[in-house]
């Protein structure tokens, strides 16, 4: 079996990677398990678009049965604490749509044949997650930070997390029929932005123990 765990950023994972033996930055990574499976590591860059064309760009050359994404997100949902673990199963691109005197129309309400929603696809179960909370996520070039535009996207949207890749690597996957799970850990509420409040450095700590309980499992 050929997994690909995708990240944005390599401080997202580097934990996980020093585990492996991996002490440089790189932007891609490839070892066996020890159950004999192929694990590659790819780090894409931040946004959908860097994503979208890294992922790609890798799915051209080698083919595989499952991609992980995993990142950190900020929590719209109050429920969900600093470094809780979630499984995102559907996202969309929340920027995508026009402007009107009525407000912000959604792609989906344009009648463009466009990508704007997407759910998670996996027939894989991996032990321990089974019972990680199920969230909907939105996929955003700006994260949050002013109250207007959060109670404008939590009207619109009831998300549950946002990140900046997550509906583009579900987007890739779901065209190349791969297999795919979202990973996230809560670094932040989403709220008037004060850094103050984040705790990244948790978040990540408990994103790359998934990771690494993860490799006993495949």
């Amino acid at each position: 079996m050929k997994i690909l765990l995708v990240a944005a950023t390599y401080l997202e994972v580097k934990p996980f990677l020093d585990h492996l033996g991996f002490r440089e930055e790189q932007a891609f990574y490839s070892t066996t398990t020890d159950r004999l499976n192929t694990l590659d590591v790819l780090i894409t860059g931040v946004g959908m678009v860097a994503t979208t064309y890294t992922l790609t760009k890798q799915l051209s050359k080698s083919s595989y049965h499952l991609v992980i994404n995993a990142g950190i997100a900020g929590a719209f949902n109050p429920k969900l604490m600093i470094g809780d673990p979630v499984l995102v199963t559907s996202d969309c691109f929340a920027e995508l749509g026009a402007e009107s005197p009525i407000g912000f129309i959604p792609l989906d309400q344009l009648k463009f044949n466009a990508p704007y929603k997407v759910t998670a696809n996996s027939r894989f179960i991996i032990k321990g997650w089974e019972h990680l909370p199920k969230v909907s996520g939105i996929t955003v070039n700006k994260v949050h930070g002013q109250l207007d535009s959060i109670v404008a996207t939590e009207n619109r949207f009831s998300p549950d997390v946002e990140s900046m890749e997550g509906a583009a690597v579900l987007t890739v996957c779901l065209a190349e029929n791969i297999d795919c799970y979202q990973l996230r850990t809560i670094s932040n509420k989403v709220e008037p932005r004060n850094t103050a409040n984040w705790n990244v450095r948790l978040a990540i700590q408990y994103l790359n123990q998934f990771l690494i309980d993860l490799l006993d499992e495949i």
